[in-house]
């Protein structure tokens, strides 16, 4: 028998409604992929490698299990090939990357680069109080703006930040 003389506290997780709900699916969808395969949850526990309490804790969506348990029981219900898409296309992910990585322009003597990025920035006027509450852009509208790069809009945030 094992008594702990003193207990932690369970670290508590706030997590967003909707990640929530994805992760209550999930463990419905591994629930039902058991059953279709007729197998007890003593069964794939074993095959699992986890008790059958962590188990039932999986496929309630319960945010607290490892995310090596979801992944066990996924391997064991052979669905783990489906993995490899979580997180492959990140677009976003790459843009923020490249931009990173871009080289950077060299500073020329003595001159502030805040100088030179402004002569280089176009040149538009505010927009006035009549358009600025009106509806966002469309696509459309961009049309009429030169071309700007996802790497030169993340060097101008990154200067308007400073």
């Amino acid at each position: 028998m094992l008594v702990y003389l003193h207990s932690m506290a369970r670290p508590v997780f706030h997590l967003h409604p909707k990640a929530r709900q994805e992760l209550s699916d999930l463990g419905m969808r591994i629930s039902y992929a058991r059953k279709r395969r007729s197998l007890t949850r003593k069964a794939l526990a074993g095959r699992a490698g986890i008790s059958e309490y962590t188990l039932r804790r999986v496929e309630s969506g319960e945010i607290g299990v490892t995310i090596g348990a979801y992944v066990a029981v996924l391997y064991a219900l052979g669905l783990a090939g489906d993995l490899a898409a979580v997180a492959e296309a990140d677009p976003l992910g790459r843009d923020l990357q490249d931009a990173a990585l871009a080289p950077r322009p060299r500073r020329s003597g003595g001159g502030s680069s805040n100088a030179s990025a402004k002569a280089k920035a176009p040149q538009t006027p505010p927009p006035s109080p009549d358009t600025a509450a009106s509806e966002p852009p469309t696509p459309e509208d961009n049309d009429a703006l030169p071309g700007i790069s996802s790497t030169e809009m993340l060097a101008f945030l990154r200067r308007q930040k400073k």
